[in-house]
């Protein structure tokens, strides 16, 4: 994420119309894959001349004149990208600050406490349910604070999960995108709308949907858990990649 924001401000320079006009058309920012323009931030959508895509191309302007940028991630990992940082054509006309990369640093956990120290009636309730389920046997689908899918992307994951018959924890995006409806929407009163007509019902036992949140951290901890479905990033947005259980990289 740091090489595309670093390189927003030199793409955003110039631009007459928005970029939310490009639509899946794929924009190259060196040192990562080619990124289709719908999926980036939905702030540097807007008009270049928006007060919000502004004071973000602004702020991502100043980041550039620090001393040293810290990385939570390893060079091995996102050599691509941390190479992208340090190569002079990334920012034309200036030199970047140094990129120290000191991860991938993961905190422990557990909201307040740690969930080695938390009571059973301040667990959520999904550990509780990850309790009593098979070592490695259940699928983490989770799409982060600010993952955004559409009713059809809902469905279609719904009707894999449904066929697949393989256990699972998925924890629902806080919005449906082009519905207006949030989670608690979906769980209440739009499951048949949102959701293949008797999914809850048929999945119920093997799998559990939650709404919104989870102690992802922990969640990853969990002997039950044995493989993450993510986003990838804020960039990832409607482009899932099944990633390693290793959080905490975003030098891309």
């Amino acid at each position: 994420m740091l090489a595309v924001v670093t390189q927003l401000p030199a793409l955003l320079a110039g631009r007459t119309t928005a970029l939310k006009e490009l639509r899946d058309t794929p924009v190259e920012f060196l040192g990562v894959p080619p990124l289709p323009a719908s999926h980036l931030m939905p702030e540097v959508l807007e008009h270049p001349d928006d007060e919000l895509c502004r004071t973000m191309v602004d702020v991502w302007k100043r980041n550039t004149e620090t001393d040293g940028v810290p990385v939570n991630t390893l060079e091995s990992l996102e050599r691509r990208a941390v190479e992208a940082l340090m190569d002079p054509r990334c920012v034309p006309g200036r030199v970047l600050p140094p990129i120290y990369c000191i991860g991938p640093l993961v905190s422990k956990g557990g909201g307040h406490s740690s969930s080695l120290t938390t009571t059973a009636e301040e667990r959520h309730e999904c550990l509780a349910w990850l309790d009593a389920q098979p070592e490695r046997s259940v699928v983490f689908l989770c799409f982060g604070s600010r993952g955004v899918l559409s009713a059809e992307q809902l469905r279609e994951i719904a009707v894999g999960l449904d066929k697949s018959g393989q256990r699972f924890l998925w924890v629902l995006p806080a919005v449906i995108a082009g519905t207006g409806t949030g989670t608690d929407d979906v769980l209440k009163n739009n499951q048949d709308e949102l959701l293949p007509r008797g999914f809850l019902e048929r999945t119920e036992g093997r799998g559990l949907v939650v709404k919104s949140w989870a102690p992802q951290v922990d969640v990853l901890r969990h002997p039950a858990t044995g493989v993450e479905l993510d986003s990838g990033g804020h960039l990832g947005r409607g482009a899932s990649a099944v990633l390693a259980a290793l959080r905490g990289t975003d030098a891309e």
